[in-house]
């Protein structure tokens, strides 16, 4: 029965609120999946969402009484080029991925992406029988990985967790996955109810995560989605152009939030609701809920040259105090957390504390040292938290 509930299937994208969808990118791979995926809504993706039965629940244990179920019909915009629907998530990675990647910057040159049966970051399966210990991480694709699975901050956590508990079996699973979001991540969280987590962490990626929650969040409120005017569907078509990593991990989500009215406010609005929502299954459930901020890639007053994050701030034409919009709205959604009583980490200031940033030059994801330093400031907290 655990395996059954198990293999509802997770999950892989988010939309943004500029309505862009950014798979990682991996370039020069064995076996390339596409590098960055854009897809454009159309009116009928638009619309509100239209016979939502009242009875639906948080604390659902099947997707279709969840109260953010969309069945397939519905989630057809989030579903895009090597990625499959997943009542839970949305959509979900493929299981079974193996091949190489070609990464001049990582120290071996490459690394190795695996999947499991349940398309999450791990090179086993899942064990029938539940470990002593159990944690449960949801993130997007930093959380995901951009680096072979030992490298990855959860895997990390789970064999610095290990080395504490002689004896004991620990399990810490990656369930990260591209282009997640807040809806994702509660998905994540009841998608695996049968591993019975004692702890779940959501790692939130301050740089798109917030806009890319506005457009669900309108639609399952029975809202449209309010036109986007041209001059900001031009500047981004622009920047897709010159500096797509960029746009992907910072800029998109700046522009967005600087140039679409009310974008601001619904984003911050919807990622405490969501966490809200999230801290109250987990309450219901004994399990002990952390989030752990990710700062931008792209930090803003950063003098730093970096090529195509130099060409998007030359295309796009944000103000300072615009490209500092992704930190802002980080920084207030943080003190959103503590006044609800939820645990957060926040990685800003240990990752500004390093001589180079914890990112990948190439397309501006967490490299293996920023994923070394997320394991290592969790540590204490979710040792914390797990039972003695």
């Amino acid at each position: 029965m655990q395996k059954q509930l198990l293999r509802l299937g997770l999950a892989a994208a988010s939309t943004a609120a500029a309505v862009l969808i950014a798979l990682w990118a991996w370039p020069r791979l064995r076996k390339p999946p596409e590098l960055l995926q854009f897809h454009e809504l159309d009116d009928a993706d638009l619309a509100p969402l239209e016979g939502t039965p009242g009875e639906r629940s948080l604390f659902a244990t099947t997707p279709e009484r969840w109260k953010y179920f969309l069945d397939e019909r519905q989630a057809k915009h989030l579903i895009v080029k090597g990625l499959v629907y997943d009542p839970w998530t949305y959509t979900r990675t493929d299981p079974f991925q193996d091949f190489e990647a070609t990464w001049p910057e990582h120290p071996a040159g490459h690394w190795r992406m695996r999947t499991n049966s349940e398309g999450v970051r791990e090179d086993g399966e899942l064990s029938d029988r539940q470990a002593d210990l159990r944690v449960l991480v949801a993130g997007d694709s930093h959380t995901f990985g951009i680096c072979a699975n030992s490298e990855s901050f959860a895997n990390r956590l789970e064999a610095r967790l290990g080395v504490l508990h002689p004896g004991k079996s620990v399990e810490v699973l990656n369930a990260g996955d591209a282009g997640f979001s807040f809806y994702n991540y509660f998905g994540t969280l009841l998608r695996f109810q049968a591993f019975a987590p004692q702890v779940f962490v959501v790692a939130v990626y301050a740089g798109n995560d917030f806009v890319e929650v506005p457009h669900l969040y309108r639609r399952f409120r029975g809202e449209r989605q309010p036109p986007r005017p041209k001059e900001f569907l031009e500047r981004r078509r622009v920047g897709l152009a010159e500096a797509k990593h960029a746009m992907g991990q910072c800029f998109n989500s700046l522009l967005s939030l600087a140039r679409l009215p009310g974008e601001y406010d619904q984003a911050r609005a919807a990622a405490i609701d969501l966490c809200t929502e999230m801290k109250q299954v987990c309450d219901e459930r004994g399990i002990a809920m952390l989030v752990c901020l990710l700062p931008p890639a792209c930090p803003c007053g950063s003098t730093r040259p970096h090529e195509e994050t130099d060409r998007a701030k030359a295309v796009l034409e944000l103000s300072p105090e615009e490209l500092c919009l992704n930190a802002r709205l980080a920084a207030e959604f943080l003190a959103d957390l503590e006044r609800a009583g939820i645990v957060a980490l926040d990685m800003t200031p240990i990752f500004a504390a390093q001589p180079e940033p914890p990112f990948w030059d190439l397309d501006l994801h967490m490299d293996v040292e920023g994923h070394r330093l997320v394991a290592e400031a969790l540590e204490p907290l979710v040792e914390a938290r797990l039972p003695r």
